[in-house]
């Protein structure tokens, strides 16, 4: 399951299946600025940014998270350069237009405005989850260093992000049993947290 909340612009990738089976969602709301998804089995309603679900029978459990990435088309046709695209329906086409700003963090809306200076509460910054620990990166700094080295939950980490400015990583550091030396970063600490599994990536409004 692909989600993308466009209030807080975090994309997660989760795996459907629940206690063994796959289930179908749909969209309910928002909660704290965050989209809220529903199964349809059960009527649980799932947090789109830790893929918890907080209301219903299922509460408390955690949908699995699977590796993906954020980026543009351009970025992803270089990588796969065999990829088909599925076109926009010409009918939309107003529709589409409207959305350039939102794309360019242009938007003036009250919900999906960006502050283009470092740590405001609606500036960006991309927030990486491991091993029950969590930090929040400056886009800011990324999109001018580009190569961001530290360590969270003990885990060697690679931030990157790509020419066009828009396209970011978040890697593992290790080669085989070893990991290459790094900095680390003094301008956030991490942060105790549910531990939750594998290494999560996203961008996200330093708040709300």
């Amino acid at each position: 399951m692909i989600t993308y909340c466009t209030v807080c612009r975090t994309g997660r990738v989760f795996s459907p299946m629940i206690r063994g089976e796959a289930d179908e969602f749909r969209l309910v709301g928002m909660d704290h600025f965050n989209a809220m998804f529903e199964d349809k089995r059960t009527g649980s309603w799932w947090r789109q940014a830790t893929g918890e679900a907080i209301v219903g029978p299922l509460k408390g459990q955690i949908l699995t998270e699977l590796t993906g990435r954020q980026m543009t088309l351009g970025e992803w046709a270089a990588e796969h350069p065999n990829t088909r695209v599925l076109q926009a329906d010409p009918a939309f086409a107003e529709e589409f237009a409207g959305m350039k700003n939102y794309d360019r963090g242009l938007s003036k809306g009250k919900l999906t405005r960006r502050d283009s200076a470092s740590w405001k509460p609606k500036s960006w910054v991309i927030g990486v989850e491991k091993a029950g620990f969590s930090k929040a990166y400056d886009w800011n700094k990324l999109e001018t260093k580009r190569i961001l080295n530290d360590v969270v939950g003990g885990e060697p980490l690679l931030l990157t992000m790509a020419p066009d400015s828009v396209s970011f990583g978040a890697w593992s550091r290790r080669v085989g049993y070893k990991h290459s030396p790094s900095s680390t970063l003094t301008e956030s600490s991490p942060i105790r947290k549910p531990d939750l599994p594998g290494l999560g990536v996203g961008i996200a409004l330093q708040a709300h």
